[in-house]
């Protein structure tokens, strides 16, 4: 098992980190209003990018954002960028110079998960540019659930990569929120 955690607070700026992790991942939470969520490499004013490949699935899941985006939510537990892979495929994401922002509590900016039984695949997140804030505190309802800038979880078998070139990652939440956490149970950070 292997984890990795960069900073609870302030700012990472110009850095190559090798990456992340994420607490289990569950649906909007009870605080503001949900943003309409799409998976897709071109949202649209006011949606936020929602990926889910079931346990059956061997379909990779392959996120590219369209440069100098923005995606904003204020809902509890509500991610800018959630995706969850329970099956085998690798997932990658690739987010130039946009601006994420959460306010929400436990709502993290980017968190990426390959999970289920017998998840296999690697994830890697590729981050250029522009920046990343969350403020929320942790959500007490959603099982203590952190606001982190970043978060990918690996639960079975895979490497987790991340790399963050002159990104602004900033989150002033809870104790418990960082800039980049990593996690991967039987694999490379």
């Amino acid at each position: 098992m292997t984890r990795v955690n960069f900073g609870r607070r302030g700012q990472i700026a110009g850095a190559v980190c090798g990456l992340l992790a994420v607490a289990a991942l569950t649906g909007p939470g009870a605080g503001g209003a949900v943003a309409q969520a799409m998976c897709s490499n071109t949202p649209a004013a006011g949606q936020r990018i929602e990926c889910f490949q079931p346990e059956s699935s061997t379909q990779p899941i392959d996120i590219d954002l369209p440069p100098d985006f923005a995606i904003g939510t204020s809902g509890n537990s509500e991610d800018a960028v959630s995706i969850v892979h329970d099956g085998t495929g690798n997932v990658r994401v690739g987010v130039p110079r946009g601006t994420l922002t959460t306010t929400g509590d436990g709502a993290m900016g980017i968190s990426v998960r390959h999970g289920g039984a017998d998840s296999k695949g690697d994830i890697s997140v590729h981050l250029e540019g522009g920046s990343i804030s969350t403020t929320g505190d942790v959500d007490a309802a959603n099982s203590d659930r952190a606001a982190h800038a970043v978060a990918v979880q690996h639960d079975e078998t895979g490497d987790v990569t991340i790399t963050a070139r002159d990104v602004d990652i900033e989150t002033t939440g809870g104790d418990s929120s960082a800039g980049i956490y990593g996690f991967a149970n039987r694999g490379a950070v």
